[in-house]
C-alpha cells in the first residue's frame, strides 16, 4: 500500500532538525520514498490512500528505550515503596507465579497502550519472551527483546539458554521489526562468572546488551563494598561494554562514571518517571549529553511508572533536568524530543530503520491532531508537543508503513479480550 500524508507540519528529527511547514511524506510499502514540501512531491507517485493532515504535526514515532512490558499485569501492585522493598516483597514473589500464557496477554496490553500513545518501537527485558515476540509479530509494532538474566539465582543456566534460543529463533524476524539483545539484569543480581558468560555469548551471537546500572544509592554503595568500584567500572572490568550496551538509569553516575560511559560509547536510557516514583533520584543527563553520551528515554516497567506514555516521559525529562541543575535552559524541548525519538533508535541499534523521517527509512510515523487546543497558538509547534500536548492528541500511529492506530482506534487488537484476560491473570497473581 502506498500512502501520502500531505499539508503537514513535519518535524523530521533528522541530523539537521529539518522542519517542513507545508510538507508531504510519501510512503511506498514499508519505506519513506519522499519527504519535503508538498510542491516537490514526485509526479509519478500514485498513492493508494491520501491523508490530508490539515496542518497536523507529523513526526517519527517514539522509541521506548527501556521497559518491562508484561509488567502491565502488575500495574498498581506495590505502589509508594522504595525500589528494593518493592522488588523483594512485591515484584519478585508475584513474578514467581507467572506461567505460560500470562506474558502474552500482558504484552498485548502494553503494546496496545504504546500504539495508542505514539510509541512505534521499544526495548524490553522480561521473562517468557517468546510470548512477547508473538505479540510483536501479531500487532505490527517494532521491538528489541531481551530475556532478563539474573546470575545469582538457581535458574541462571536456564535463563542463559533461553536468551540464546530467543536470539536464534527471533532475531531479524517479523519483517525485520523484531531483533534481540541479551539482558543481564544488574550488578546486584549477577556475579563475575555469569557476566563473563553473558559477554562471551554476546560476542558469539554478535548482539548487544540491555542492563540496569546505578539506579539507586544503595545499589552503588553495595557494589563499592563488594568490589571497591562503581557498577559502571565493574561492568567495564567484566568486558560488558565491549558489546553495544544500553544502560538503564545511571542515576548515581559520577563524573568518572560518565567519562567511562562516554569512552566506551555506552547508550544510556533515562527513566525520569520511574526514578521519581521510586525516589531513586534524577540522573545527571545534562552532564552525560555534554560528554557526548547518547541518552535515550524509557518508561521502565508499567508497575513502577505506572504507564507507557513516552510523551509524558519526554516532558518529565526536560523538567527534571531543569530542576536538578537549577537551570531552565538545560534539556530544551528539541533535545528532549530527540532523546525520545532519534536517540532511542540509535540506542536500540535500529537508527538506519527509524527514529527520523528521511527518505529510505521505514515509515514509523505518528501524527498529532491539529485541532487540539493544546496545539494552539502555533508559535512554536515543537514546544507545543513537549510542553502542552497530551498523548490523547495523537491521531495516528504508523509502523513499517502500516497504520496501527487512527483516531483512537487500534487496528488488529481485541481490546475487550485483552482486558478480560489481563484482569483475570492479575487477580490470580496478586490475589
Amino acid at each position: 500500500m502506498n500512502t501520502l500524508i500531505k499539508n503537514a507540519y513535519i518535524l523530521t528529527m533528522d541530523d539537521k532538525d529539518t522542519v517542513y511547514e507545508n510538507g508531504a511524506v510519501a510512503v511506498e510499502g514499508e519505506k519513506i520514498s519522499y519527504v519535503g514540501r508538498v510542491e516537490g512531491l514526485p509526479v509519478d507517485f500514485h498513492p493508494t490512500r491520501t491523508i490530508d493532515a490539515c496542518g497536523s504535526v507529523v513526526m517519527p514515532g517514539f522509541v521506548n528505550a527501556h521497559t518491562h512490558l508484561a509488567m502491565t499485569l502488575l500495574r498498581g501492585y506495590g505502589s509508594d515503596m522504595n525500589l528494593q522493598d518493592w522488588l523483594e516483597n512485591k515484584m519478585w514473589p508475584a513474578e514467581d507465579k507467572l506461567i505460560d500464557g500470562y506474558c502474552y496477554w500482558g504484552s498485548m496490553l502494553g503494546i496496545a497502550e504504546m500504539i495508542r500513545t505514539g510509541t512505534t518501537a521499544f526495548l524490553d527485558m522480561y521473562f517468557f519472551m517468546e510470548e512477547t515476540a508473538r505479540a510483536v509479530e501479531e500487532t505490527g509494532i517494532r521491538a528489541v527483546l531481551s530475556r532478563g538474566i539474573t546470575g545469582r539465582t538457581p535458574g541462571y543456566k536456564k535463563a542463559l539458554g533461553e536468551a540464546e534460543a530467543l536470539h536464534r529463533g527471533y532475531n531479524n524476524t517479523a519483517d525485520g521489526r523484531l531483533t534481540v539483545m541479551l539482558g543481564p539484569h544488574a550488578e546486584y543480581t549477577c556475579d563475575e562468572q555469569s557476566i563473563r558468560q553473558v559477554v562471551e555469548l554476546g560476542h558469539r551471537l554478535g548482539c548487544g546488551m540491555h542492563v540496569h546500572i546505578q539506579e539507586t544509592v544503595p545499589e552503588t554503595k553495595g557494589c563499592f563494598e563488594r568490589y571497591g568500584m562503581s557498577p559502571v567500572a565493574w561492568f567495564d572490568s567484566m568486558g560488558l561494554f565491549s558489546c553495544h550496551t544500553v544502560a538503564a538509569h545511571c542515576v548515581t553516575a559520577s563524573d568518572e562514571d560518565i567519562a567511562l560511559l562516554a569512552e566506551r560509547r555506552v547508550h544510556v536510557a533515562h527513566n525520569p518517571g520511574s526514578n521519581m516514583k521510586l525516589a531513586s533520584g534524577i540522573a545527571p543527563v545534562d552532564r552525560m549529553l555534554k560528554t557526548g553520551i547518547n541518552v535515550a528515554l524509557g518508561t521502565d516497567g508499567p508497575s513502577s511508572n505506572n504507564n507507557l506514555d513516552m510523551l509524558e516521559e519526554t516532558r518529565l525529562a526536560a523538567l527534571c533536568a531543569k530542576v536538578r541543575e537549577n537551570n531552565p535552559t538545560v534539556i530544551d524541548a528539541k533535545t528532549a524530543l530527540a532523546m525520545a525519538t532519534a536517540n532511542g533508535a540509535r540506542a536500540l541499534g535500529i537508527d538506519t530503520k527509524c527514529g527520523s523521517i528521511e527518505t529510505g527509512k521505514n515509515a514509523d510515523i505518528i501524527m498529532f491532531e491539529a485541532s487540539s487546543p493544546a496545539m494552539h497558538p502555533r508559535i512554536d509547534m515543537l514546544s507545543n508537543i513537549v510542553y502542552s500536548a497530551g498523548s490523547s492528541d495523537i491521531a495516528m500511529t504508523m509502523v513499517n508503513g502500516k497504520i496501527l492506530m487512527e483516531k483512537g482506534i487500534i487496528n488488529g487488537i481485541d481490546l475487550e479480550r485483552v482486558y478480560y484476560e489481563t484482569d483475570k491473570i492479575a487477580a490470580a497473581i496478586c490475589g
